[in-house]
């Protein structure tokens, strides 16, 4: 995944891009003018897939970011997850690339 694009006008937000040419925005909910309500009952999740989950939470770790859980390891499918919060405190979940 890369930028595609920054934008650093009112909104401030920036593009990412996969290989397969998927795009995703990314932009701090305040800067959008939208105020979050309860984010305990957020209606859509954020899953992440990452080839090292440890190395993920090692350096999240070393960010002070707010790890919600994990990271675990589910024995009956054999992969690893775990969760934390973004800076605005919605939660995100990580699964590795052993997960099905």
């Amino acid at each position: 995944m890369r930028v595609t694009d920054t934008f650093d006008d009112e909104f401030h937000y920036c593009c990412l891009k996969t290989a397969s040419g998927s795009k995703l925005g990314i932009a701090p909910a305040a800067g959008m003018r939208v105020v979050p309500g309860d984010r305990s009952k957020n209606t859509v999740l954020l899953q992440l897939e990452v080839d090292d989950l440890h190395e993920l939470f090692a350096h999240l770790r070393q960010a002070d970011t707010v790890i919600t859980f994990g990271p675990s390891r589910d024995k009956q499918h054999g992969f690893w997850f775990g969760g934390f919060a973004d800076p605005e405190g919605n939660p995100i979940w990580v699964v590795d690339k052993d997960c099905p």
